[in-house]
């Protein structure tokens, strides 16, 4: 299929980004049941010491990946303590307006995750300043306490936080072990560097998992084997593989236009 006959359908909006792209977004599920499924309850209604499960939301990275549709605020090359410490402190301050208004201090928390964006791209003490609101405004009791990071975001130093802190999961977005076709995705990351950071997990004794994204530019059958086997020579507990999709608000995107 050409260019023309491709791109007949497709219309591009104000922003110059195709808002009809084929395929779609079906089966990206953001939360569960999905927002139609929402029923509105009364205040009184509200449970009040039913289990619930906490996600945060960090929404920095040092870079933007190429095949990257998130919103997230790449910090490479910013001031970033500026941004990230007035993101903590509405956070923070987000955490305690709701576990107020929803009366949450007396529901015990089984689950929290951090996610992103890259979690670990905070600074420890960013970091303790969380968990400490957390614990201070919730029913904060050995949960099971998950935090997504980039490789190259995950020091000794901040291992030894987020052990400290309580987390006993972490998940790298490690997407591939060939160093090419991270540097094709825009990525700083490089083999060496993902198998020190898993080396640095381990240390914490938490859950590892790890990420990997198929199909991304530069990918071939021998890179994507060579990828898998040092996955399964990782000697982590879970992995995790999702394929790559391509949206019109890339990098990759952008480039696959240019031709």
């Amino acid at each position: 299929m050409d260019n023309q006959d491709g791109n007949r359908h497709l219309k591009p909006s104000r922003r110059g980004f195709i808002t009809n792209l084929i395929p779609s977004r079906k089966g990206f599920i953001a939360n569960y049941p999905n927002f139609q499924h929402w029923k509105k309850i009364s205040f009184e209604a509200r449970p009040d010491n039913e289990p619930i499960n906490i996600y945060l939301h960090i929404p920095f990275c040092i870079q933007r990946c190429a095949y990257c549709y998130y919103r997230t605020t790449p910090l490479k090359g910013k001031k970033q303590s500026g941004l990230t410490d007035n993101y903590v402190k509405a956070l923070c301050s987000e955490i305690e307006m709701a576990s107020t208004f929803f009366n949450l201090k007396n529901r015990p928390v089984i689950s929290v995750y951090f996610g992103g964006g890259t979690p670990t791209i905070l600074n420890g003490e960013q970091f303790v300043r969380i968990t400490e609101c957390l614990k201070e405004h919730l029913n904060f009791d050995h949960p099971e306490f998950t935090v997504e990071g980039e490789p190259i975001t995950l020091t000794q130093q901040k291992a030894d936080i987020l052990k400290l802190h309580g987390v006993n999961r972490i998940s790298l977005g490690v997407q591939s072990f060939h160093s090419d076709i991270l540097k094709l995705a825009k990525r700083l990351d490089a083999e060496d560097q993902v198998l020190k950071a898993i080396d640095i997990a381990k240390t914490t004794r938490s859950v590892i998992n790890i990420d990997l994204l198929s199909g991304l530019a530069g990918e071939t059958d021998q890179s994507w084997a060579y990828t898998i086997e040092r996955a399964l020579n990782a000697d982590v507990e879970s992995i995790t593989i999702y394929k790559m999709e391509l949206y019109a608000n890339t990098v990759y995107y952008r480039e696959v236009r240019m031709y």
